[in-house]
């Protein structure tokens, strides 16, 4: 079955730029727990980024776009990979040229829309399997051997607002 990786920018994506200003902002040193605390950390007021080379700040281009020129965004719509964090508005962090690899989240072109979906490639057949638990209404896309899947990207990020 071929795969084709389409060098084209999807229609209506927006690109990254080539040479962003720097968009640094505080960070957080240590982990954040989404459970019940009853007590503060002693670290609490601790800034840096991972690596410790920004002064306690993070530059969201360099950290969130690895290749530029193959980046682009592209704002998700319906609710077939709410399990994987995906939600109507998400705006997507695609690479053209990233390494699919099993699960990967992949931007395809399907019918007459764009589609995101978790890659699974057995022998010579693709999966693409929703992340929905309405798997009736959610249904996986196979491809078998005569199938052309043309994919767009692989979906590094996501970011979503509350």
């Amino acid at each position: 079955m071929p795969i084709v990786v389409n060098p084209d920018l999807p229609e209506g994506a927006m690109s990254v730029s080539l040479t962003p200003p720097p968009l640094t902002l505080p960070m957080y040193a240590g982990k954040v727990s989404a459970a019940q605390s009853r007590w503060a950390s002693a670290a609490q007021d601790y800034v840096d980024d991972d690596s410790g080379i920004l002064g306690g700040r993070v530059d969201l281009n360099h950290r969130f776009v690895t290749n530029p020129p193959s980046t682009f965004l592209m704002v998700m719509d319906g609710e077939s990979m709410i399990l994987e964090g995906i939600y109507p508005g998400t705006v997507a962090i695609v690479d053209k040229y990233a390494d699919v690899k099993q699960r990967s989240l992949v931007v395809v072109w399907y019918g007459d829309k764009y589609i995101v979906k978790q890659f699974y490639k057995i022998g010579k057949i693709v999966k693409l399997r929703s992340a929905n638990p309405d798997r009736k209404k959610h249904r996986s896309i196979i491809f078998k051997e005569d199938d052309v899947l043309t994919i767009w990207g692989v979906m590094k990020y996501g970011v979503n607002k509350y």
